[in-house]
Order: C-alpha cells, then structure tokens, then sequence
C-alpha cells in the first residue's frame, strides 16, 4: 500500500487547531493502493457512507412527493460501484439532489396553478 499525506497551511491556525498550534494541519488522504483504488477498510466506510445517503434521500420529503405524484426519480450512483471515485460519485449525488428539487418545484408550481386556475373556473371568472 502507498500512502499519501496532504498538508494544509492556514494563516490563522484558529481555524483548526489540536494540542499545539503550528499553523499546518496534516490530513491523511485514504490509503491507495498501486493502482489508485482505495483500499478495502477505507471502501468498506465509503460504500456504508453511500448506502446511507441513498437510504436518506429514499426516505426524504421530495422523494415521497415525487414518488407520490407519479413523476420518475433521478437517476442515482450505484454505492457499491468501486469504478466511481468518489468525487465524482458525491458530484453525481449533488446532481440528482438538485434535480429532486426542481422537480418537485415546478410540480408544486404547476399544482399552485391548476388550483388557481380550477378556483377562477368555479367562481365564474374565467
């Protein structure tokens, strides 16, 4: 296994600070291997990291309205899909969070004036 360390220097170490404060903060990016993928321990927390927030977004407000308004849900990432970084795994997650709610707001808009428009047709003002 290779890894690699990044460090980070801040001009205020207020920022981040543990016992002593040097000014650097020191992460430790997952550990790859020679082939650039992660290793098993950091994909083991990665995959539960993703099944959780696919069950999360399951579980929200504008999945149920979209499910419940028959609309068809984004397409989200695969958790289990090694081939995906992920980077570019939580960008696709971003995506399809920021296209739930688009829909459900242009479905609540259209909602808005169909009701509108069915409140001027009985009052007689259409």
């Amino acid at each position: 296994m290779i890894g690699r360390i990044v460090v980070y220097a801040f001009s205020c170490c207020s920022i981040i600070c543990s016992s002593k404060c040097l000014g650097l903060v020191v992460a430790h990016r997952a550990m790859l291997t020679p082939s650039g993928q992660v290793d098993d321990a950091t994909w083991n927390r990665q995959t539960a990291k993703r099944v959780a927030l696919i069950a999360w977004i399951h579980a929200s407000a504008d999945h149920g309205f979209i499910v419940a308004a028959g609309l068809p849900m984004p397409e989200l990432p695969d958790p289990r899909d090694r081939r995906v970084p992920k980077r570019q795994w939580e960008i696709a997650m971003q995506d399809a969070r920021h296209e739930m709610k688009r829909m459900v707001e242009r479905r609540r808009l259209i909602d808005r004036m169909i009701e509108k428009c069915s409140m001027m047709h009985e009052s007689g003002g259409c």
